[in-house]
């Protein structure tokens, strides 16, 4: 009961009413406060020194009356309404970092700002139906979904004892009420240094990890040399390394080296800065402010023209160049700091031009020219700030930018891919994207140029808040001076392979070497001195082995009569694939005692690549191979370039391992796939193995891809063409009148003579070299006239005849097609020299012909030997 002592009774109950209801009103009465139950299935956590880890709280709201939301009973509420202005409240102790919080309702999740604290709006249905009690009303309540907040401590040991414990609290809040308390977390951080390492493959974890921790002795060097497991698939290691006491004058640094077994270990280190706990061996962090890069040819593509063509990917990124490197992310404000044209003679001998980009990035500029251009970008990139970011790509022409946060995808530059001036494109469906100083995000990004002016940058507006606060206008550049981001190379060359494919990051492990062998891990963990590089310390070392690479086939291309190819010819090139058994062993101690009937192996694919001057046989109108199938899908993936001619074999199906319980060995059959080719000139071709591979992935738990390769192997092509014979011609133009053949002829010097050849042309692009010193013609140095007739059926075709004049290079003519002259494959011919002689007295004129590359290698001549003009008086 409250007592008055004076007349302001009245005006302090008409006040107390006023207030009461403007509590009502703003729901903080007891009986309106929106509680809530929050749980969590682990509280007691044991972590070492700058581990990190995630706890999930599962936070179930109660069931709200609609007068929560301002509806009478005689009102029907709206399906859905929002809790708004929820805020976590967190009793961190020192020692204990918050990392990142995410916020997870109705499998939508979001990142919460570390500063506001701020919950998203919590989402309530309504639940109920109208009823009839002295009339109608509604009954029913306001039902919310449970949601998780899961944050992620990293805890560091500041105290001196070996063993920290911090316990960590907290509440939610809806204005300044609480509406629910978190339970209590003991985090107990270790403060001794250790170092995890564990190797997985296809069907897992393998083995027994290392870890320093299980050192009785605790000493700088701990090796594990027992393990013996063979990896089935492609293997990683992962690395954890925990409890680095830090000090910010020193960098830290893990090397590492694979040694194979026999082997002395003087491998080369190689080294990763300790930036986080876990490795991302993908990133190239020695190489910063710069991006992996392919380049594209696109001259099949018209230039300033043809919208839609350019408008597809899979005719735009067609022709991929061999070569894959890293560029960097310098904004360019110049052509020629940009880059420069480049030329090429192509198979059917036209000058074609190629952009040859220096840096990822241009200001908008003219170019023009010869000028097109499409390649690709990927790589990572650290921003400096923790925060929201809006991304966008500035082009002209098409672009398309994807980064990857939390292993989901995000195009940040949506329907930017087609011919367009100077533009801005920006996704509102992938921004804003929460980002954070301490992480590396995969980034994706393509771009093309159809010719004429150009631009290509990408864009970025930072806020500390998701919904405000962002630069007005013009955005910010990376690349630029003062940018917020820092661009890092991937080591990764599958994205370029394919027209659809973006790059989403590598697998977080270093992968094993591809050599086949036994091999075990030595690392060190070593601080460096920022400011002298000479001051190093081991902080830890080890071996753990060993772990044995095994290639999953026995590969070999070959080709049929591989040692007496002909020019011209078609033949089948035989991509053979001698899958190597699998012993029982290498399963059986893994997964389970019992063992699967079958392995499978998919999406099995080869790469391959034609050297120039083989043709690549196609079905009629198409890009399939003659010898292309339903088993084996045989396509050409670009046009013949300076590099050569690109194509894939595609397997319809597994390959299948199938259980021999004979020998306890899983088994397949050798496959073997004919490529129809055609040989277009006569000499080496050399088939290198980096240019044509394997990749297929096991089907297990880590469905990676393997690449394996093929040998190098060299062929020769050669001319089947054939000299008949050769001599002076004595009278008519006749083959029977083709004298002293591979003999001495007598000719008069200063009256023309003529040296014949009667020839079999059996292969495409046939060349006939004639050797003869010029010195001893009246002619010089001068061009000789050829003239060609066809054999038929033993009788020069006279009607047929063809002359051009061939120039003498080091005393010695090829004869070869030209304009209006030309070596028809399935012809005999006579060939007929014109020469005037000039032979010193006492010596003799030989003249040589071959054909260039033939496998007829006899010899055949005329030898001119000067006499005196005979008395005709």
């Amino acid at each position: 009961m409250i007592k008055l002592v004076d007349n302001r009774r009245n005006i302090f109950v008409f006040i107390l009413i006023i207030g009461i209801i403007s509590l009502v009103s703003l729901k903080v009465l007891a009986y309106e406060i929106p509680y809530m139950s929050i749980n969590t299935d682990t509280t007691n956590y044991m972590i070492n020194n700058g581990e990190e880890v995630s706890v999930t709280y599962v936070v179930q709201p109660q069931d709200l009356d609609p007068s929560y939301f301002g509806y009478s009973n005689r009102k029907q509420p709206n399906s859905r309404e929002e809790l708004n202005y929820a805020t976590l409240d967190l009793n961190i102790p020192d020692g204990i970092q918050v990392k990142d919080i995410k916020f997870n309702q109705n499998g939508i999740i979001q990142n919460i700002d570390l500063n506001s604290m701020n919950l998203p709006s919590i989402q309530y249905q309504s639940v109920g139906s109208w009823k009839w009690s002295w009339g109608w009303y509604w009954s029913g309540y306001f039902k919310a979904n449970s949601f998780e907040i899961t944050i992620k401590y990293v805890g560091n040991n500041l105290s001196n004892k070996a063993v920290k414990e911090y316990v960590i609290g907290g509440n939610i809040k809806v204005g300044w009420e609480s509406v629910g308390d978190l339970p209590n977390v003991r985090l107990s951080v270790n403060k001794k240094l250790s170092v995890n390492i564990s190797v997985s493959d296809s069907r897992g974890n393998l083995g027994k990890p290392y870890n320093t921790l299980d050192d009785e002795k605790n000493g700088l060097n701990y090796e594990d040399l027992t393990q013996d497991n063979t990896l089935i698939g492609r293997g990683l290691v992962n690395f954890k390394v925990l409890g680095i006491a830090k000090n910010k004058n020193s960098d830290y640094y893990l090397k590492y080296r694979f040694i194979k077994k026999g082997q002395d270990d003087n491998t080369k280190w190689k080294s990763i800065l300790l930036t986080t706990n876990s490795i991302n061996a993908d990133i190239d962090y020695d190489n910063p402010n710069n991006l992996t890069f392919r380049s594209y040819d696109v001259n099949h593509l018209p230039t300033l023209s043809g919208n839609s063509q350019w408008s597809d990917p899979n005719l735009v990124f067609k022709n991929p160049s061999s070569n894959i490197k890293y560029l960097p992310t310098t904004v360019a404000s110049s052509k020629s700091q940009y880059g420069h044209l480049t030329s090429y003679i192509d198979s059917d001998g036209i000058t074609q031009y190629k952009w040859v980009p220096n840096m990822t990035f241009y200001n908008n500029m003219y170019i023009g020219g010869e000028y097109k251009e499409a390649a690709k970008y990927w790589g990572y990139i650290k921003p400096k700030k923790t925060g929201w970011y809006i991304l966008g790509i500035l082009s002209d022409d098409g672009a398309k930018g994807t980064i990857t946060s939390d292993g989901k995808a995000y195009e940040f530059s949506k329907n930017g891919f087609y011919p367009h001036g100077v533009q801005y494109f920006s996704n509102r469906d992938a921004n804003p994207i929460y980002l954070s100083e301490d992480e590396y995000y995969p980034i994706s990004l393509e771009y093309f140029n159809w010719g004429g002016g150009g631009a290509f940058k990408v864009g970025y507006k930072y806020s500390e808040y998701r919904d405000y606060g962002y630069k007005y206008g013009e955005p910010d550049y990376m690349g630029e001076d003062g940018s917020a981001f820092t661009f890092y190379p991937s080591k990764s060359k599958e994205p370029g392979e394919n027209a659809d494919g973006i790059f989403t990051g590598g697998k977080d492990g270093i992968p094993f070497p591809s050599e086949e062998g036994s091999y075990y891990i030595d690392y060190r963990i070593v601080s460096i001195d920022k400011n002298n590089d000479s001051n190093q310390e081991v902080l830890k070392e080890g071996k753990y082995g060993y772990f044995n690479v095994e290639n999953r086939f026995i590969t070999n291309i070959s080709i049929e009569n591989g040692e007496k190819l002909i020019q011209g010819k078609k033949y089948d090139l035989k991509y053979t694939l001698k899958p190597k058994s699998i012993a029982t062993k290498d399963i059986s101690n893994i997964s389970s005692d019992k063992l699967p009937d079958t392995i499978r192996l998919t999406d099995i694919k080869i790469n391959g690549m034609l050297p120039p001057g083989i043709k690549f046989v196609s079905k009629s109108n198409s890009n399939l191979n003659e010898n292309s199938n339903s088993y084996y899908i045989i396509e050409k993936s670009g046009d013949e370039t300076p590099n050569g001619t690109n194509f894939t074999i595609k397997f319809s199906n597994d390959l299948v391992y199938t259980l021999d319980k004979s020998d306890m060995m899983y088994k397949a059959e050798i496959i073997e796939i004919p490529v129809k080719i055609q040989i277009g000139r006569i000499g080496e071709f050399i088939f290198n193995g980096s240019d044509n591979r394997i990749t297929y992935k096991y089907s297990g738990k880590d469905m990676a891809t393997i690449t394996q390769y093929f040998p190098t192997i060299n062929i020769n092509a050669i001319s089947s063409s054939k000299i008949i014979k050769m001599g002076i011609l004595d009278s008519a133009v006749k083959p029977s009148n083709i004298g002293n053949v591979n003999s001495i002829s007598n000719v008069v010097n200063g009256i023309p003579s003529k040296v014949a050849l009667s020839v079999k042309i059996n292969s495409l692009g046939t060349i006939i070299n004639v050797s003869l010193n010029s010195n001893y013609l009246r002619t010089g140095n001068r061009d000789i006239t050829v003239s060609k007739y066809k054999i038929i059926n033993g009788n020069v075709d006279f009607g047929k005849s063809e002359t051009a004049e061939f120039s003498l290079n080091n005393n010695n003519i090829s004869i070869k097609d030209k304009d209006k002259f030309k070596l028809e494959e399935g012809t005999d011919y006579l060939i007929v020299i014109n020469i005037t002689p000039d032979i010193p007295n006492v010596e003799q004129l030989k003249v040589v012909g071959s054909i260039e590359g033939a496998s007829d290698m006899d010899k055949h001549y005329a030898i001119l030997q000067p006499t005196e003009m005979p008395d005709v008086f």
